[in-house]
């Protein structure tokens, strides 16, 4: 079951991820490189991060774990962001744009701190993503309030 899950993910020779998967990956990747952005990955983090994921994508607990291990083993040898975004760039409408921007300030808040180098890397891809800057600063404020609650 599992041989066939990532055969699926990854098609068949194991260099790219079928398209139909490819947003999910580029999206755990990004949420990825937020948790990890702080030098500090909290076990926190990576549990939120995984809610997120499986409640965003609906994924299946075995999908799920198969789409991080692959964003993660992928956002550590990333160099830029751009293979993320373009994907996201290529297939989210601006709507899922945004709600993804709250999902990465929502792996940023999951440990009750903002780390610098979190705030600076969800400014930079979400200008890479075309989200305006009152969203940011919007998306950012609930979930801040949501956190504080």
């Amino acid at each position: 079951m599992l041989n066939a899950l990532k055969q699926l993910l990854v098609g068949k020779e194991n260099t790219q991820p079928e398209p139909k998967h490819r947003r999910e990956l580029a999206a755990a990747a990004l949420l990825f490189e937020v948790a990890k952005a702080d030098d500090d990955k909290q076990v926190t983090e990576e549990r939120v991060l995984k809610e997120l994921l499986q409640k965003r994508f609906n994924l299946s607990h075995e999908e799920l774990n198969i789409i991080c291990e692959q964003a993660e083993n992928t956002a550590d040898t990333a160099t830029d962001y751009y293979q993320f975004t373009r994907e996201i760039n290529d297939h989210y409408s601006h709507a899922e744009k945004v709600e993804l921007t709250k999902l990465m300030w929502q792996v940023a808040y999951a440990d009750g701190h903002l780390d610098p180098h979190e705030e600076h890397l969800i400014r930079r891809v979400a200008d890479l993503l075309h989200v305006r800057h009152s969203e940011f600063l919007q998306t950012k404020h609930h979930v801040s309030e949501q956190c504080n609650k």
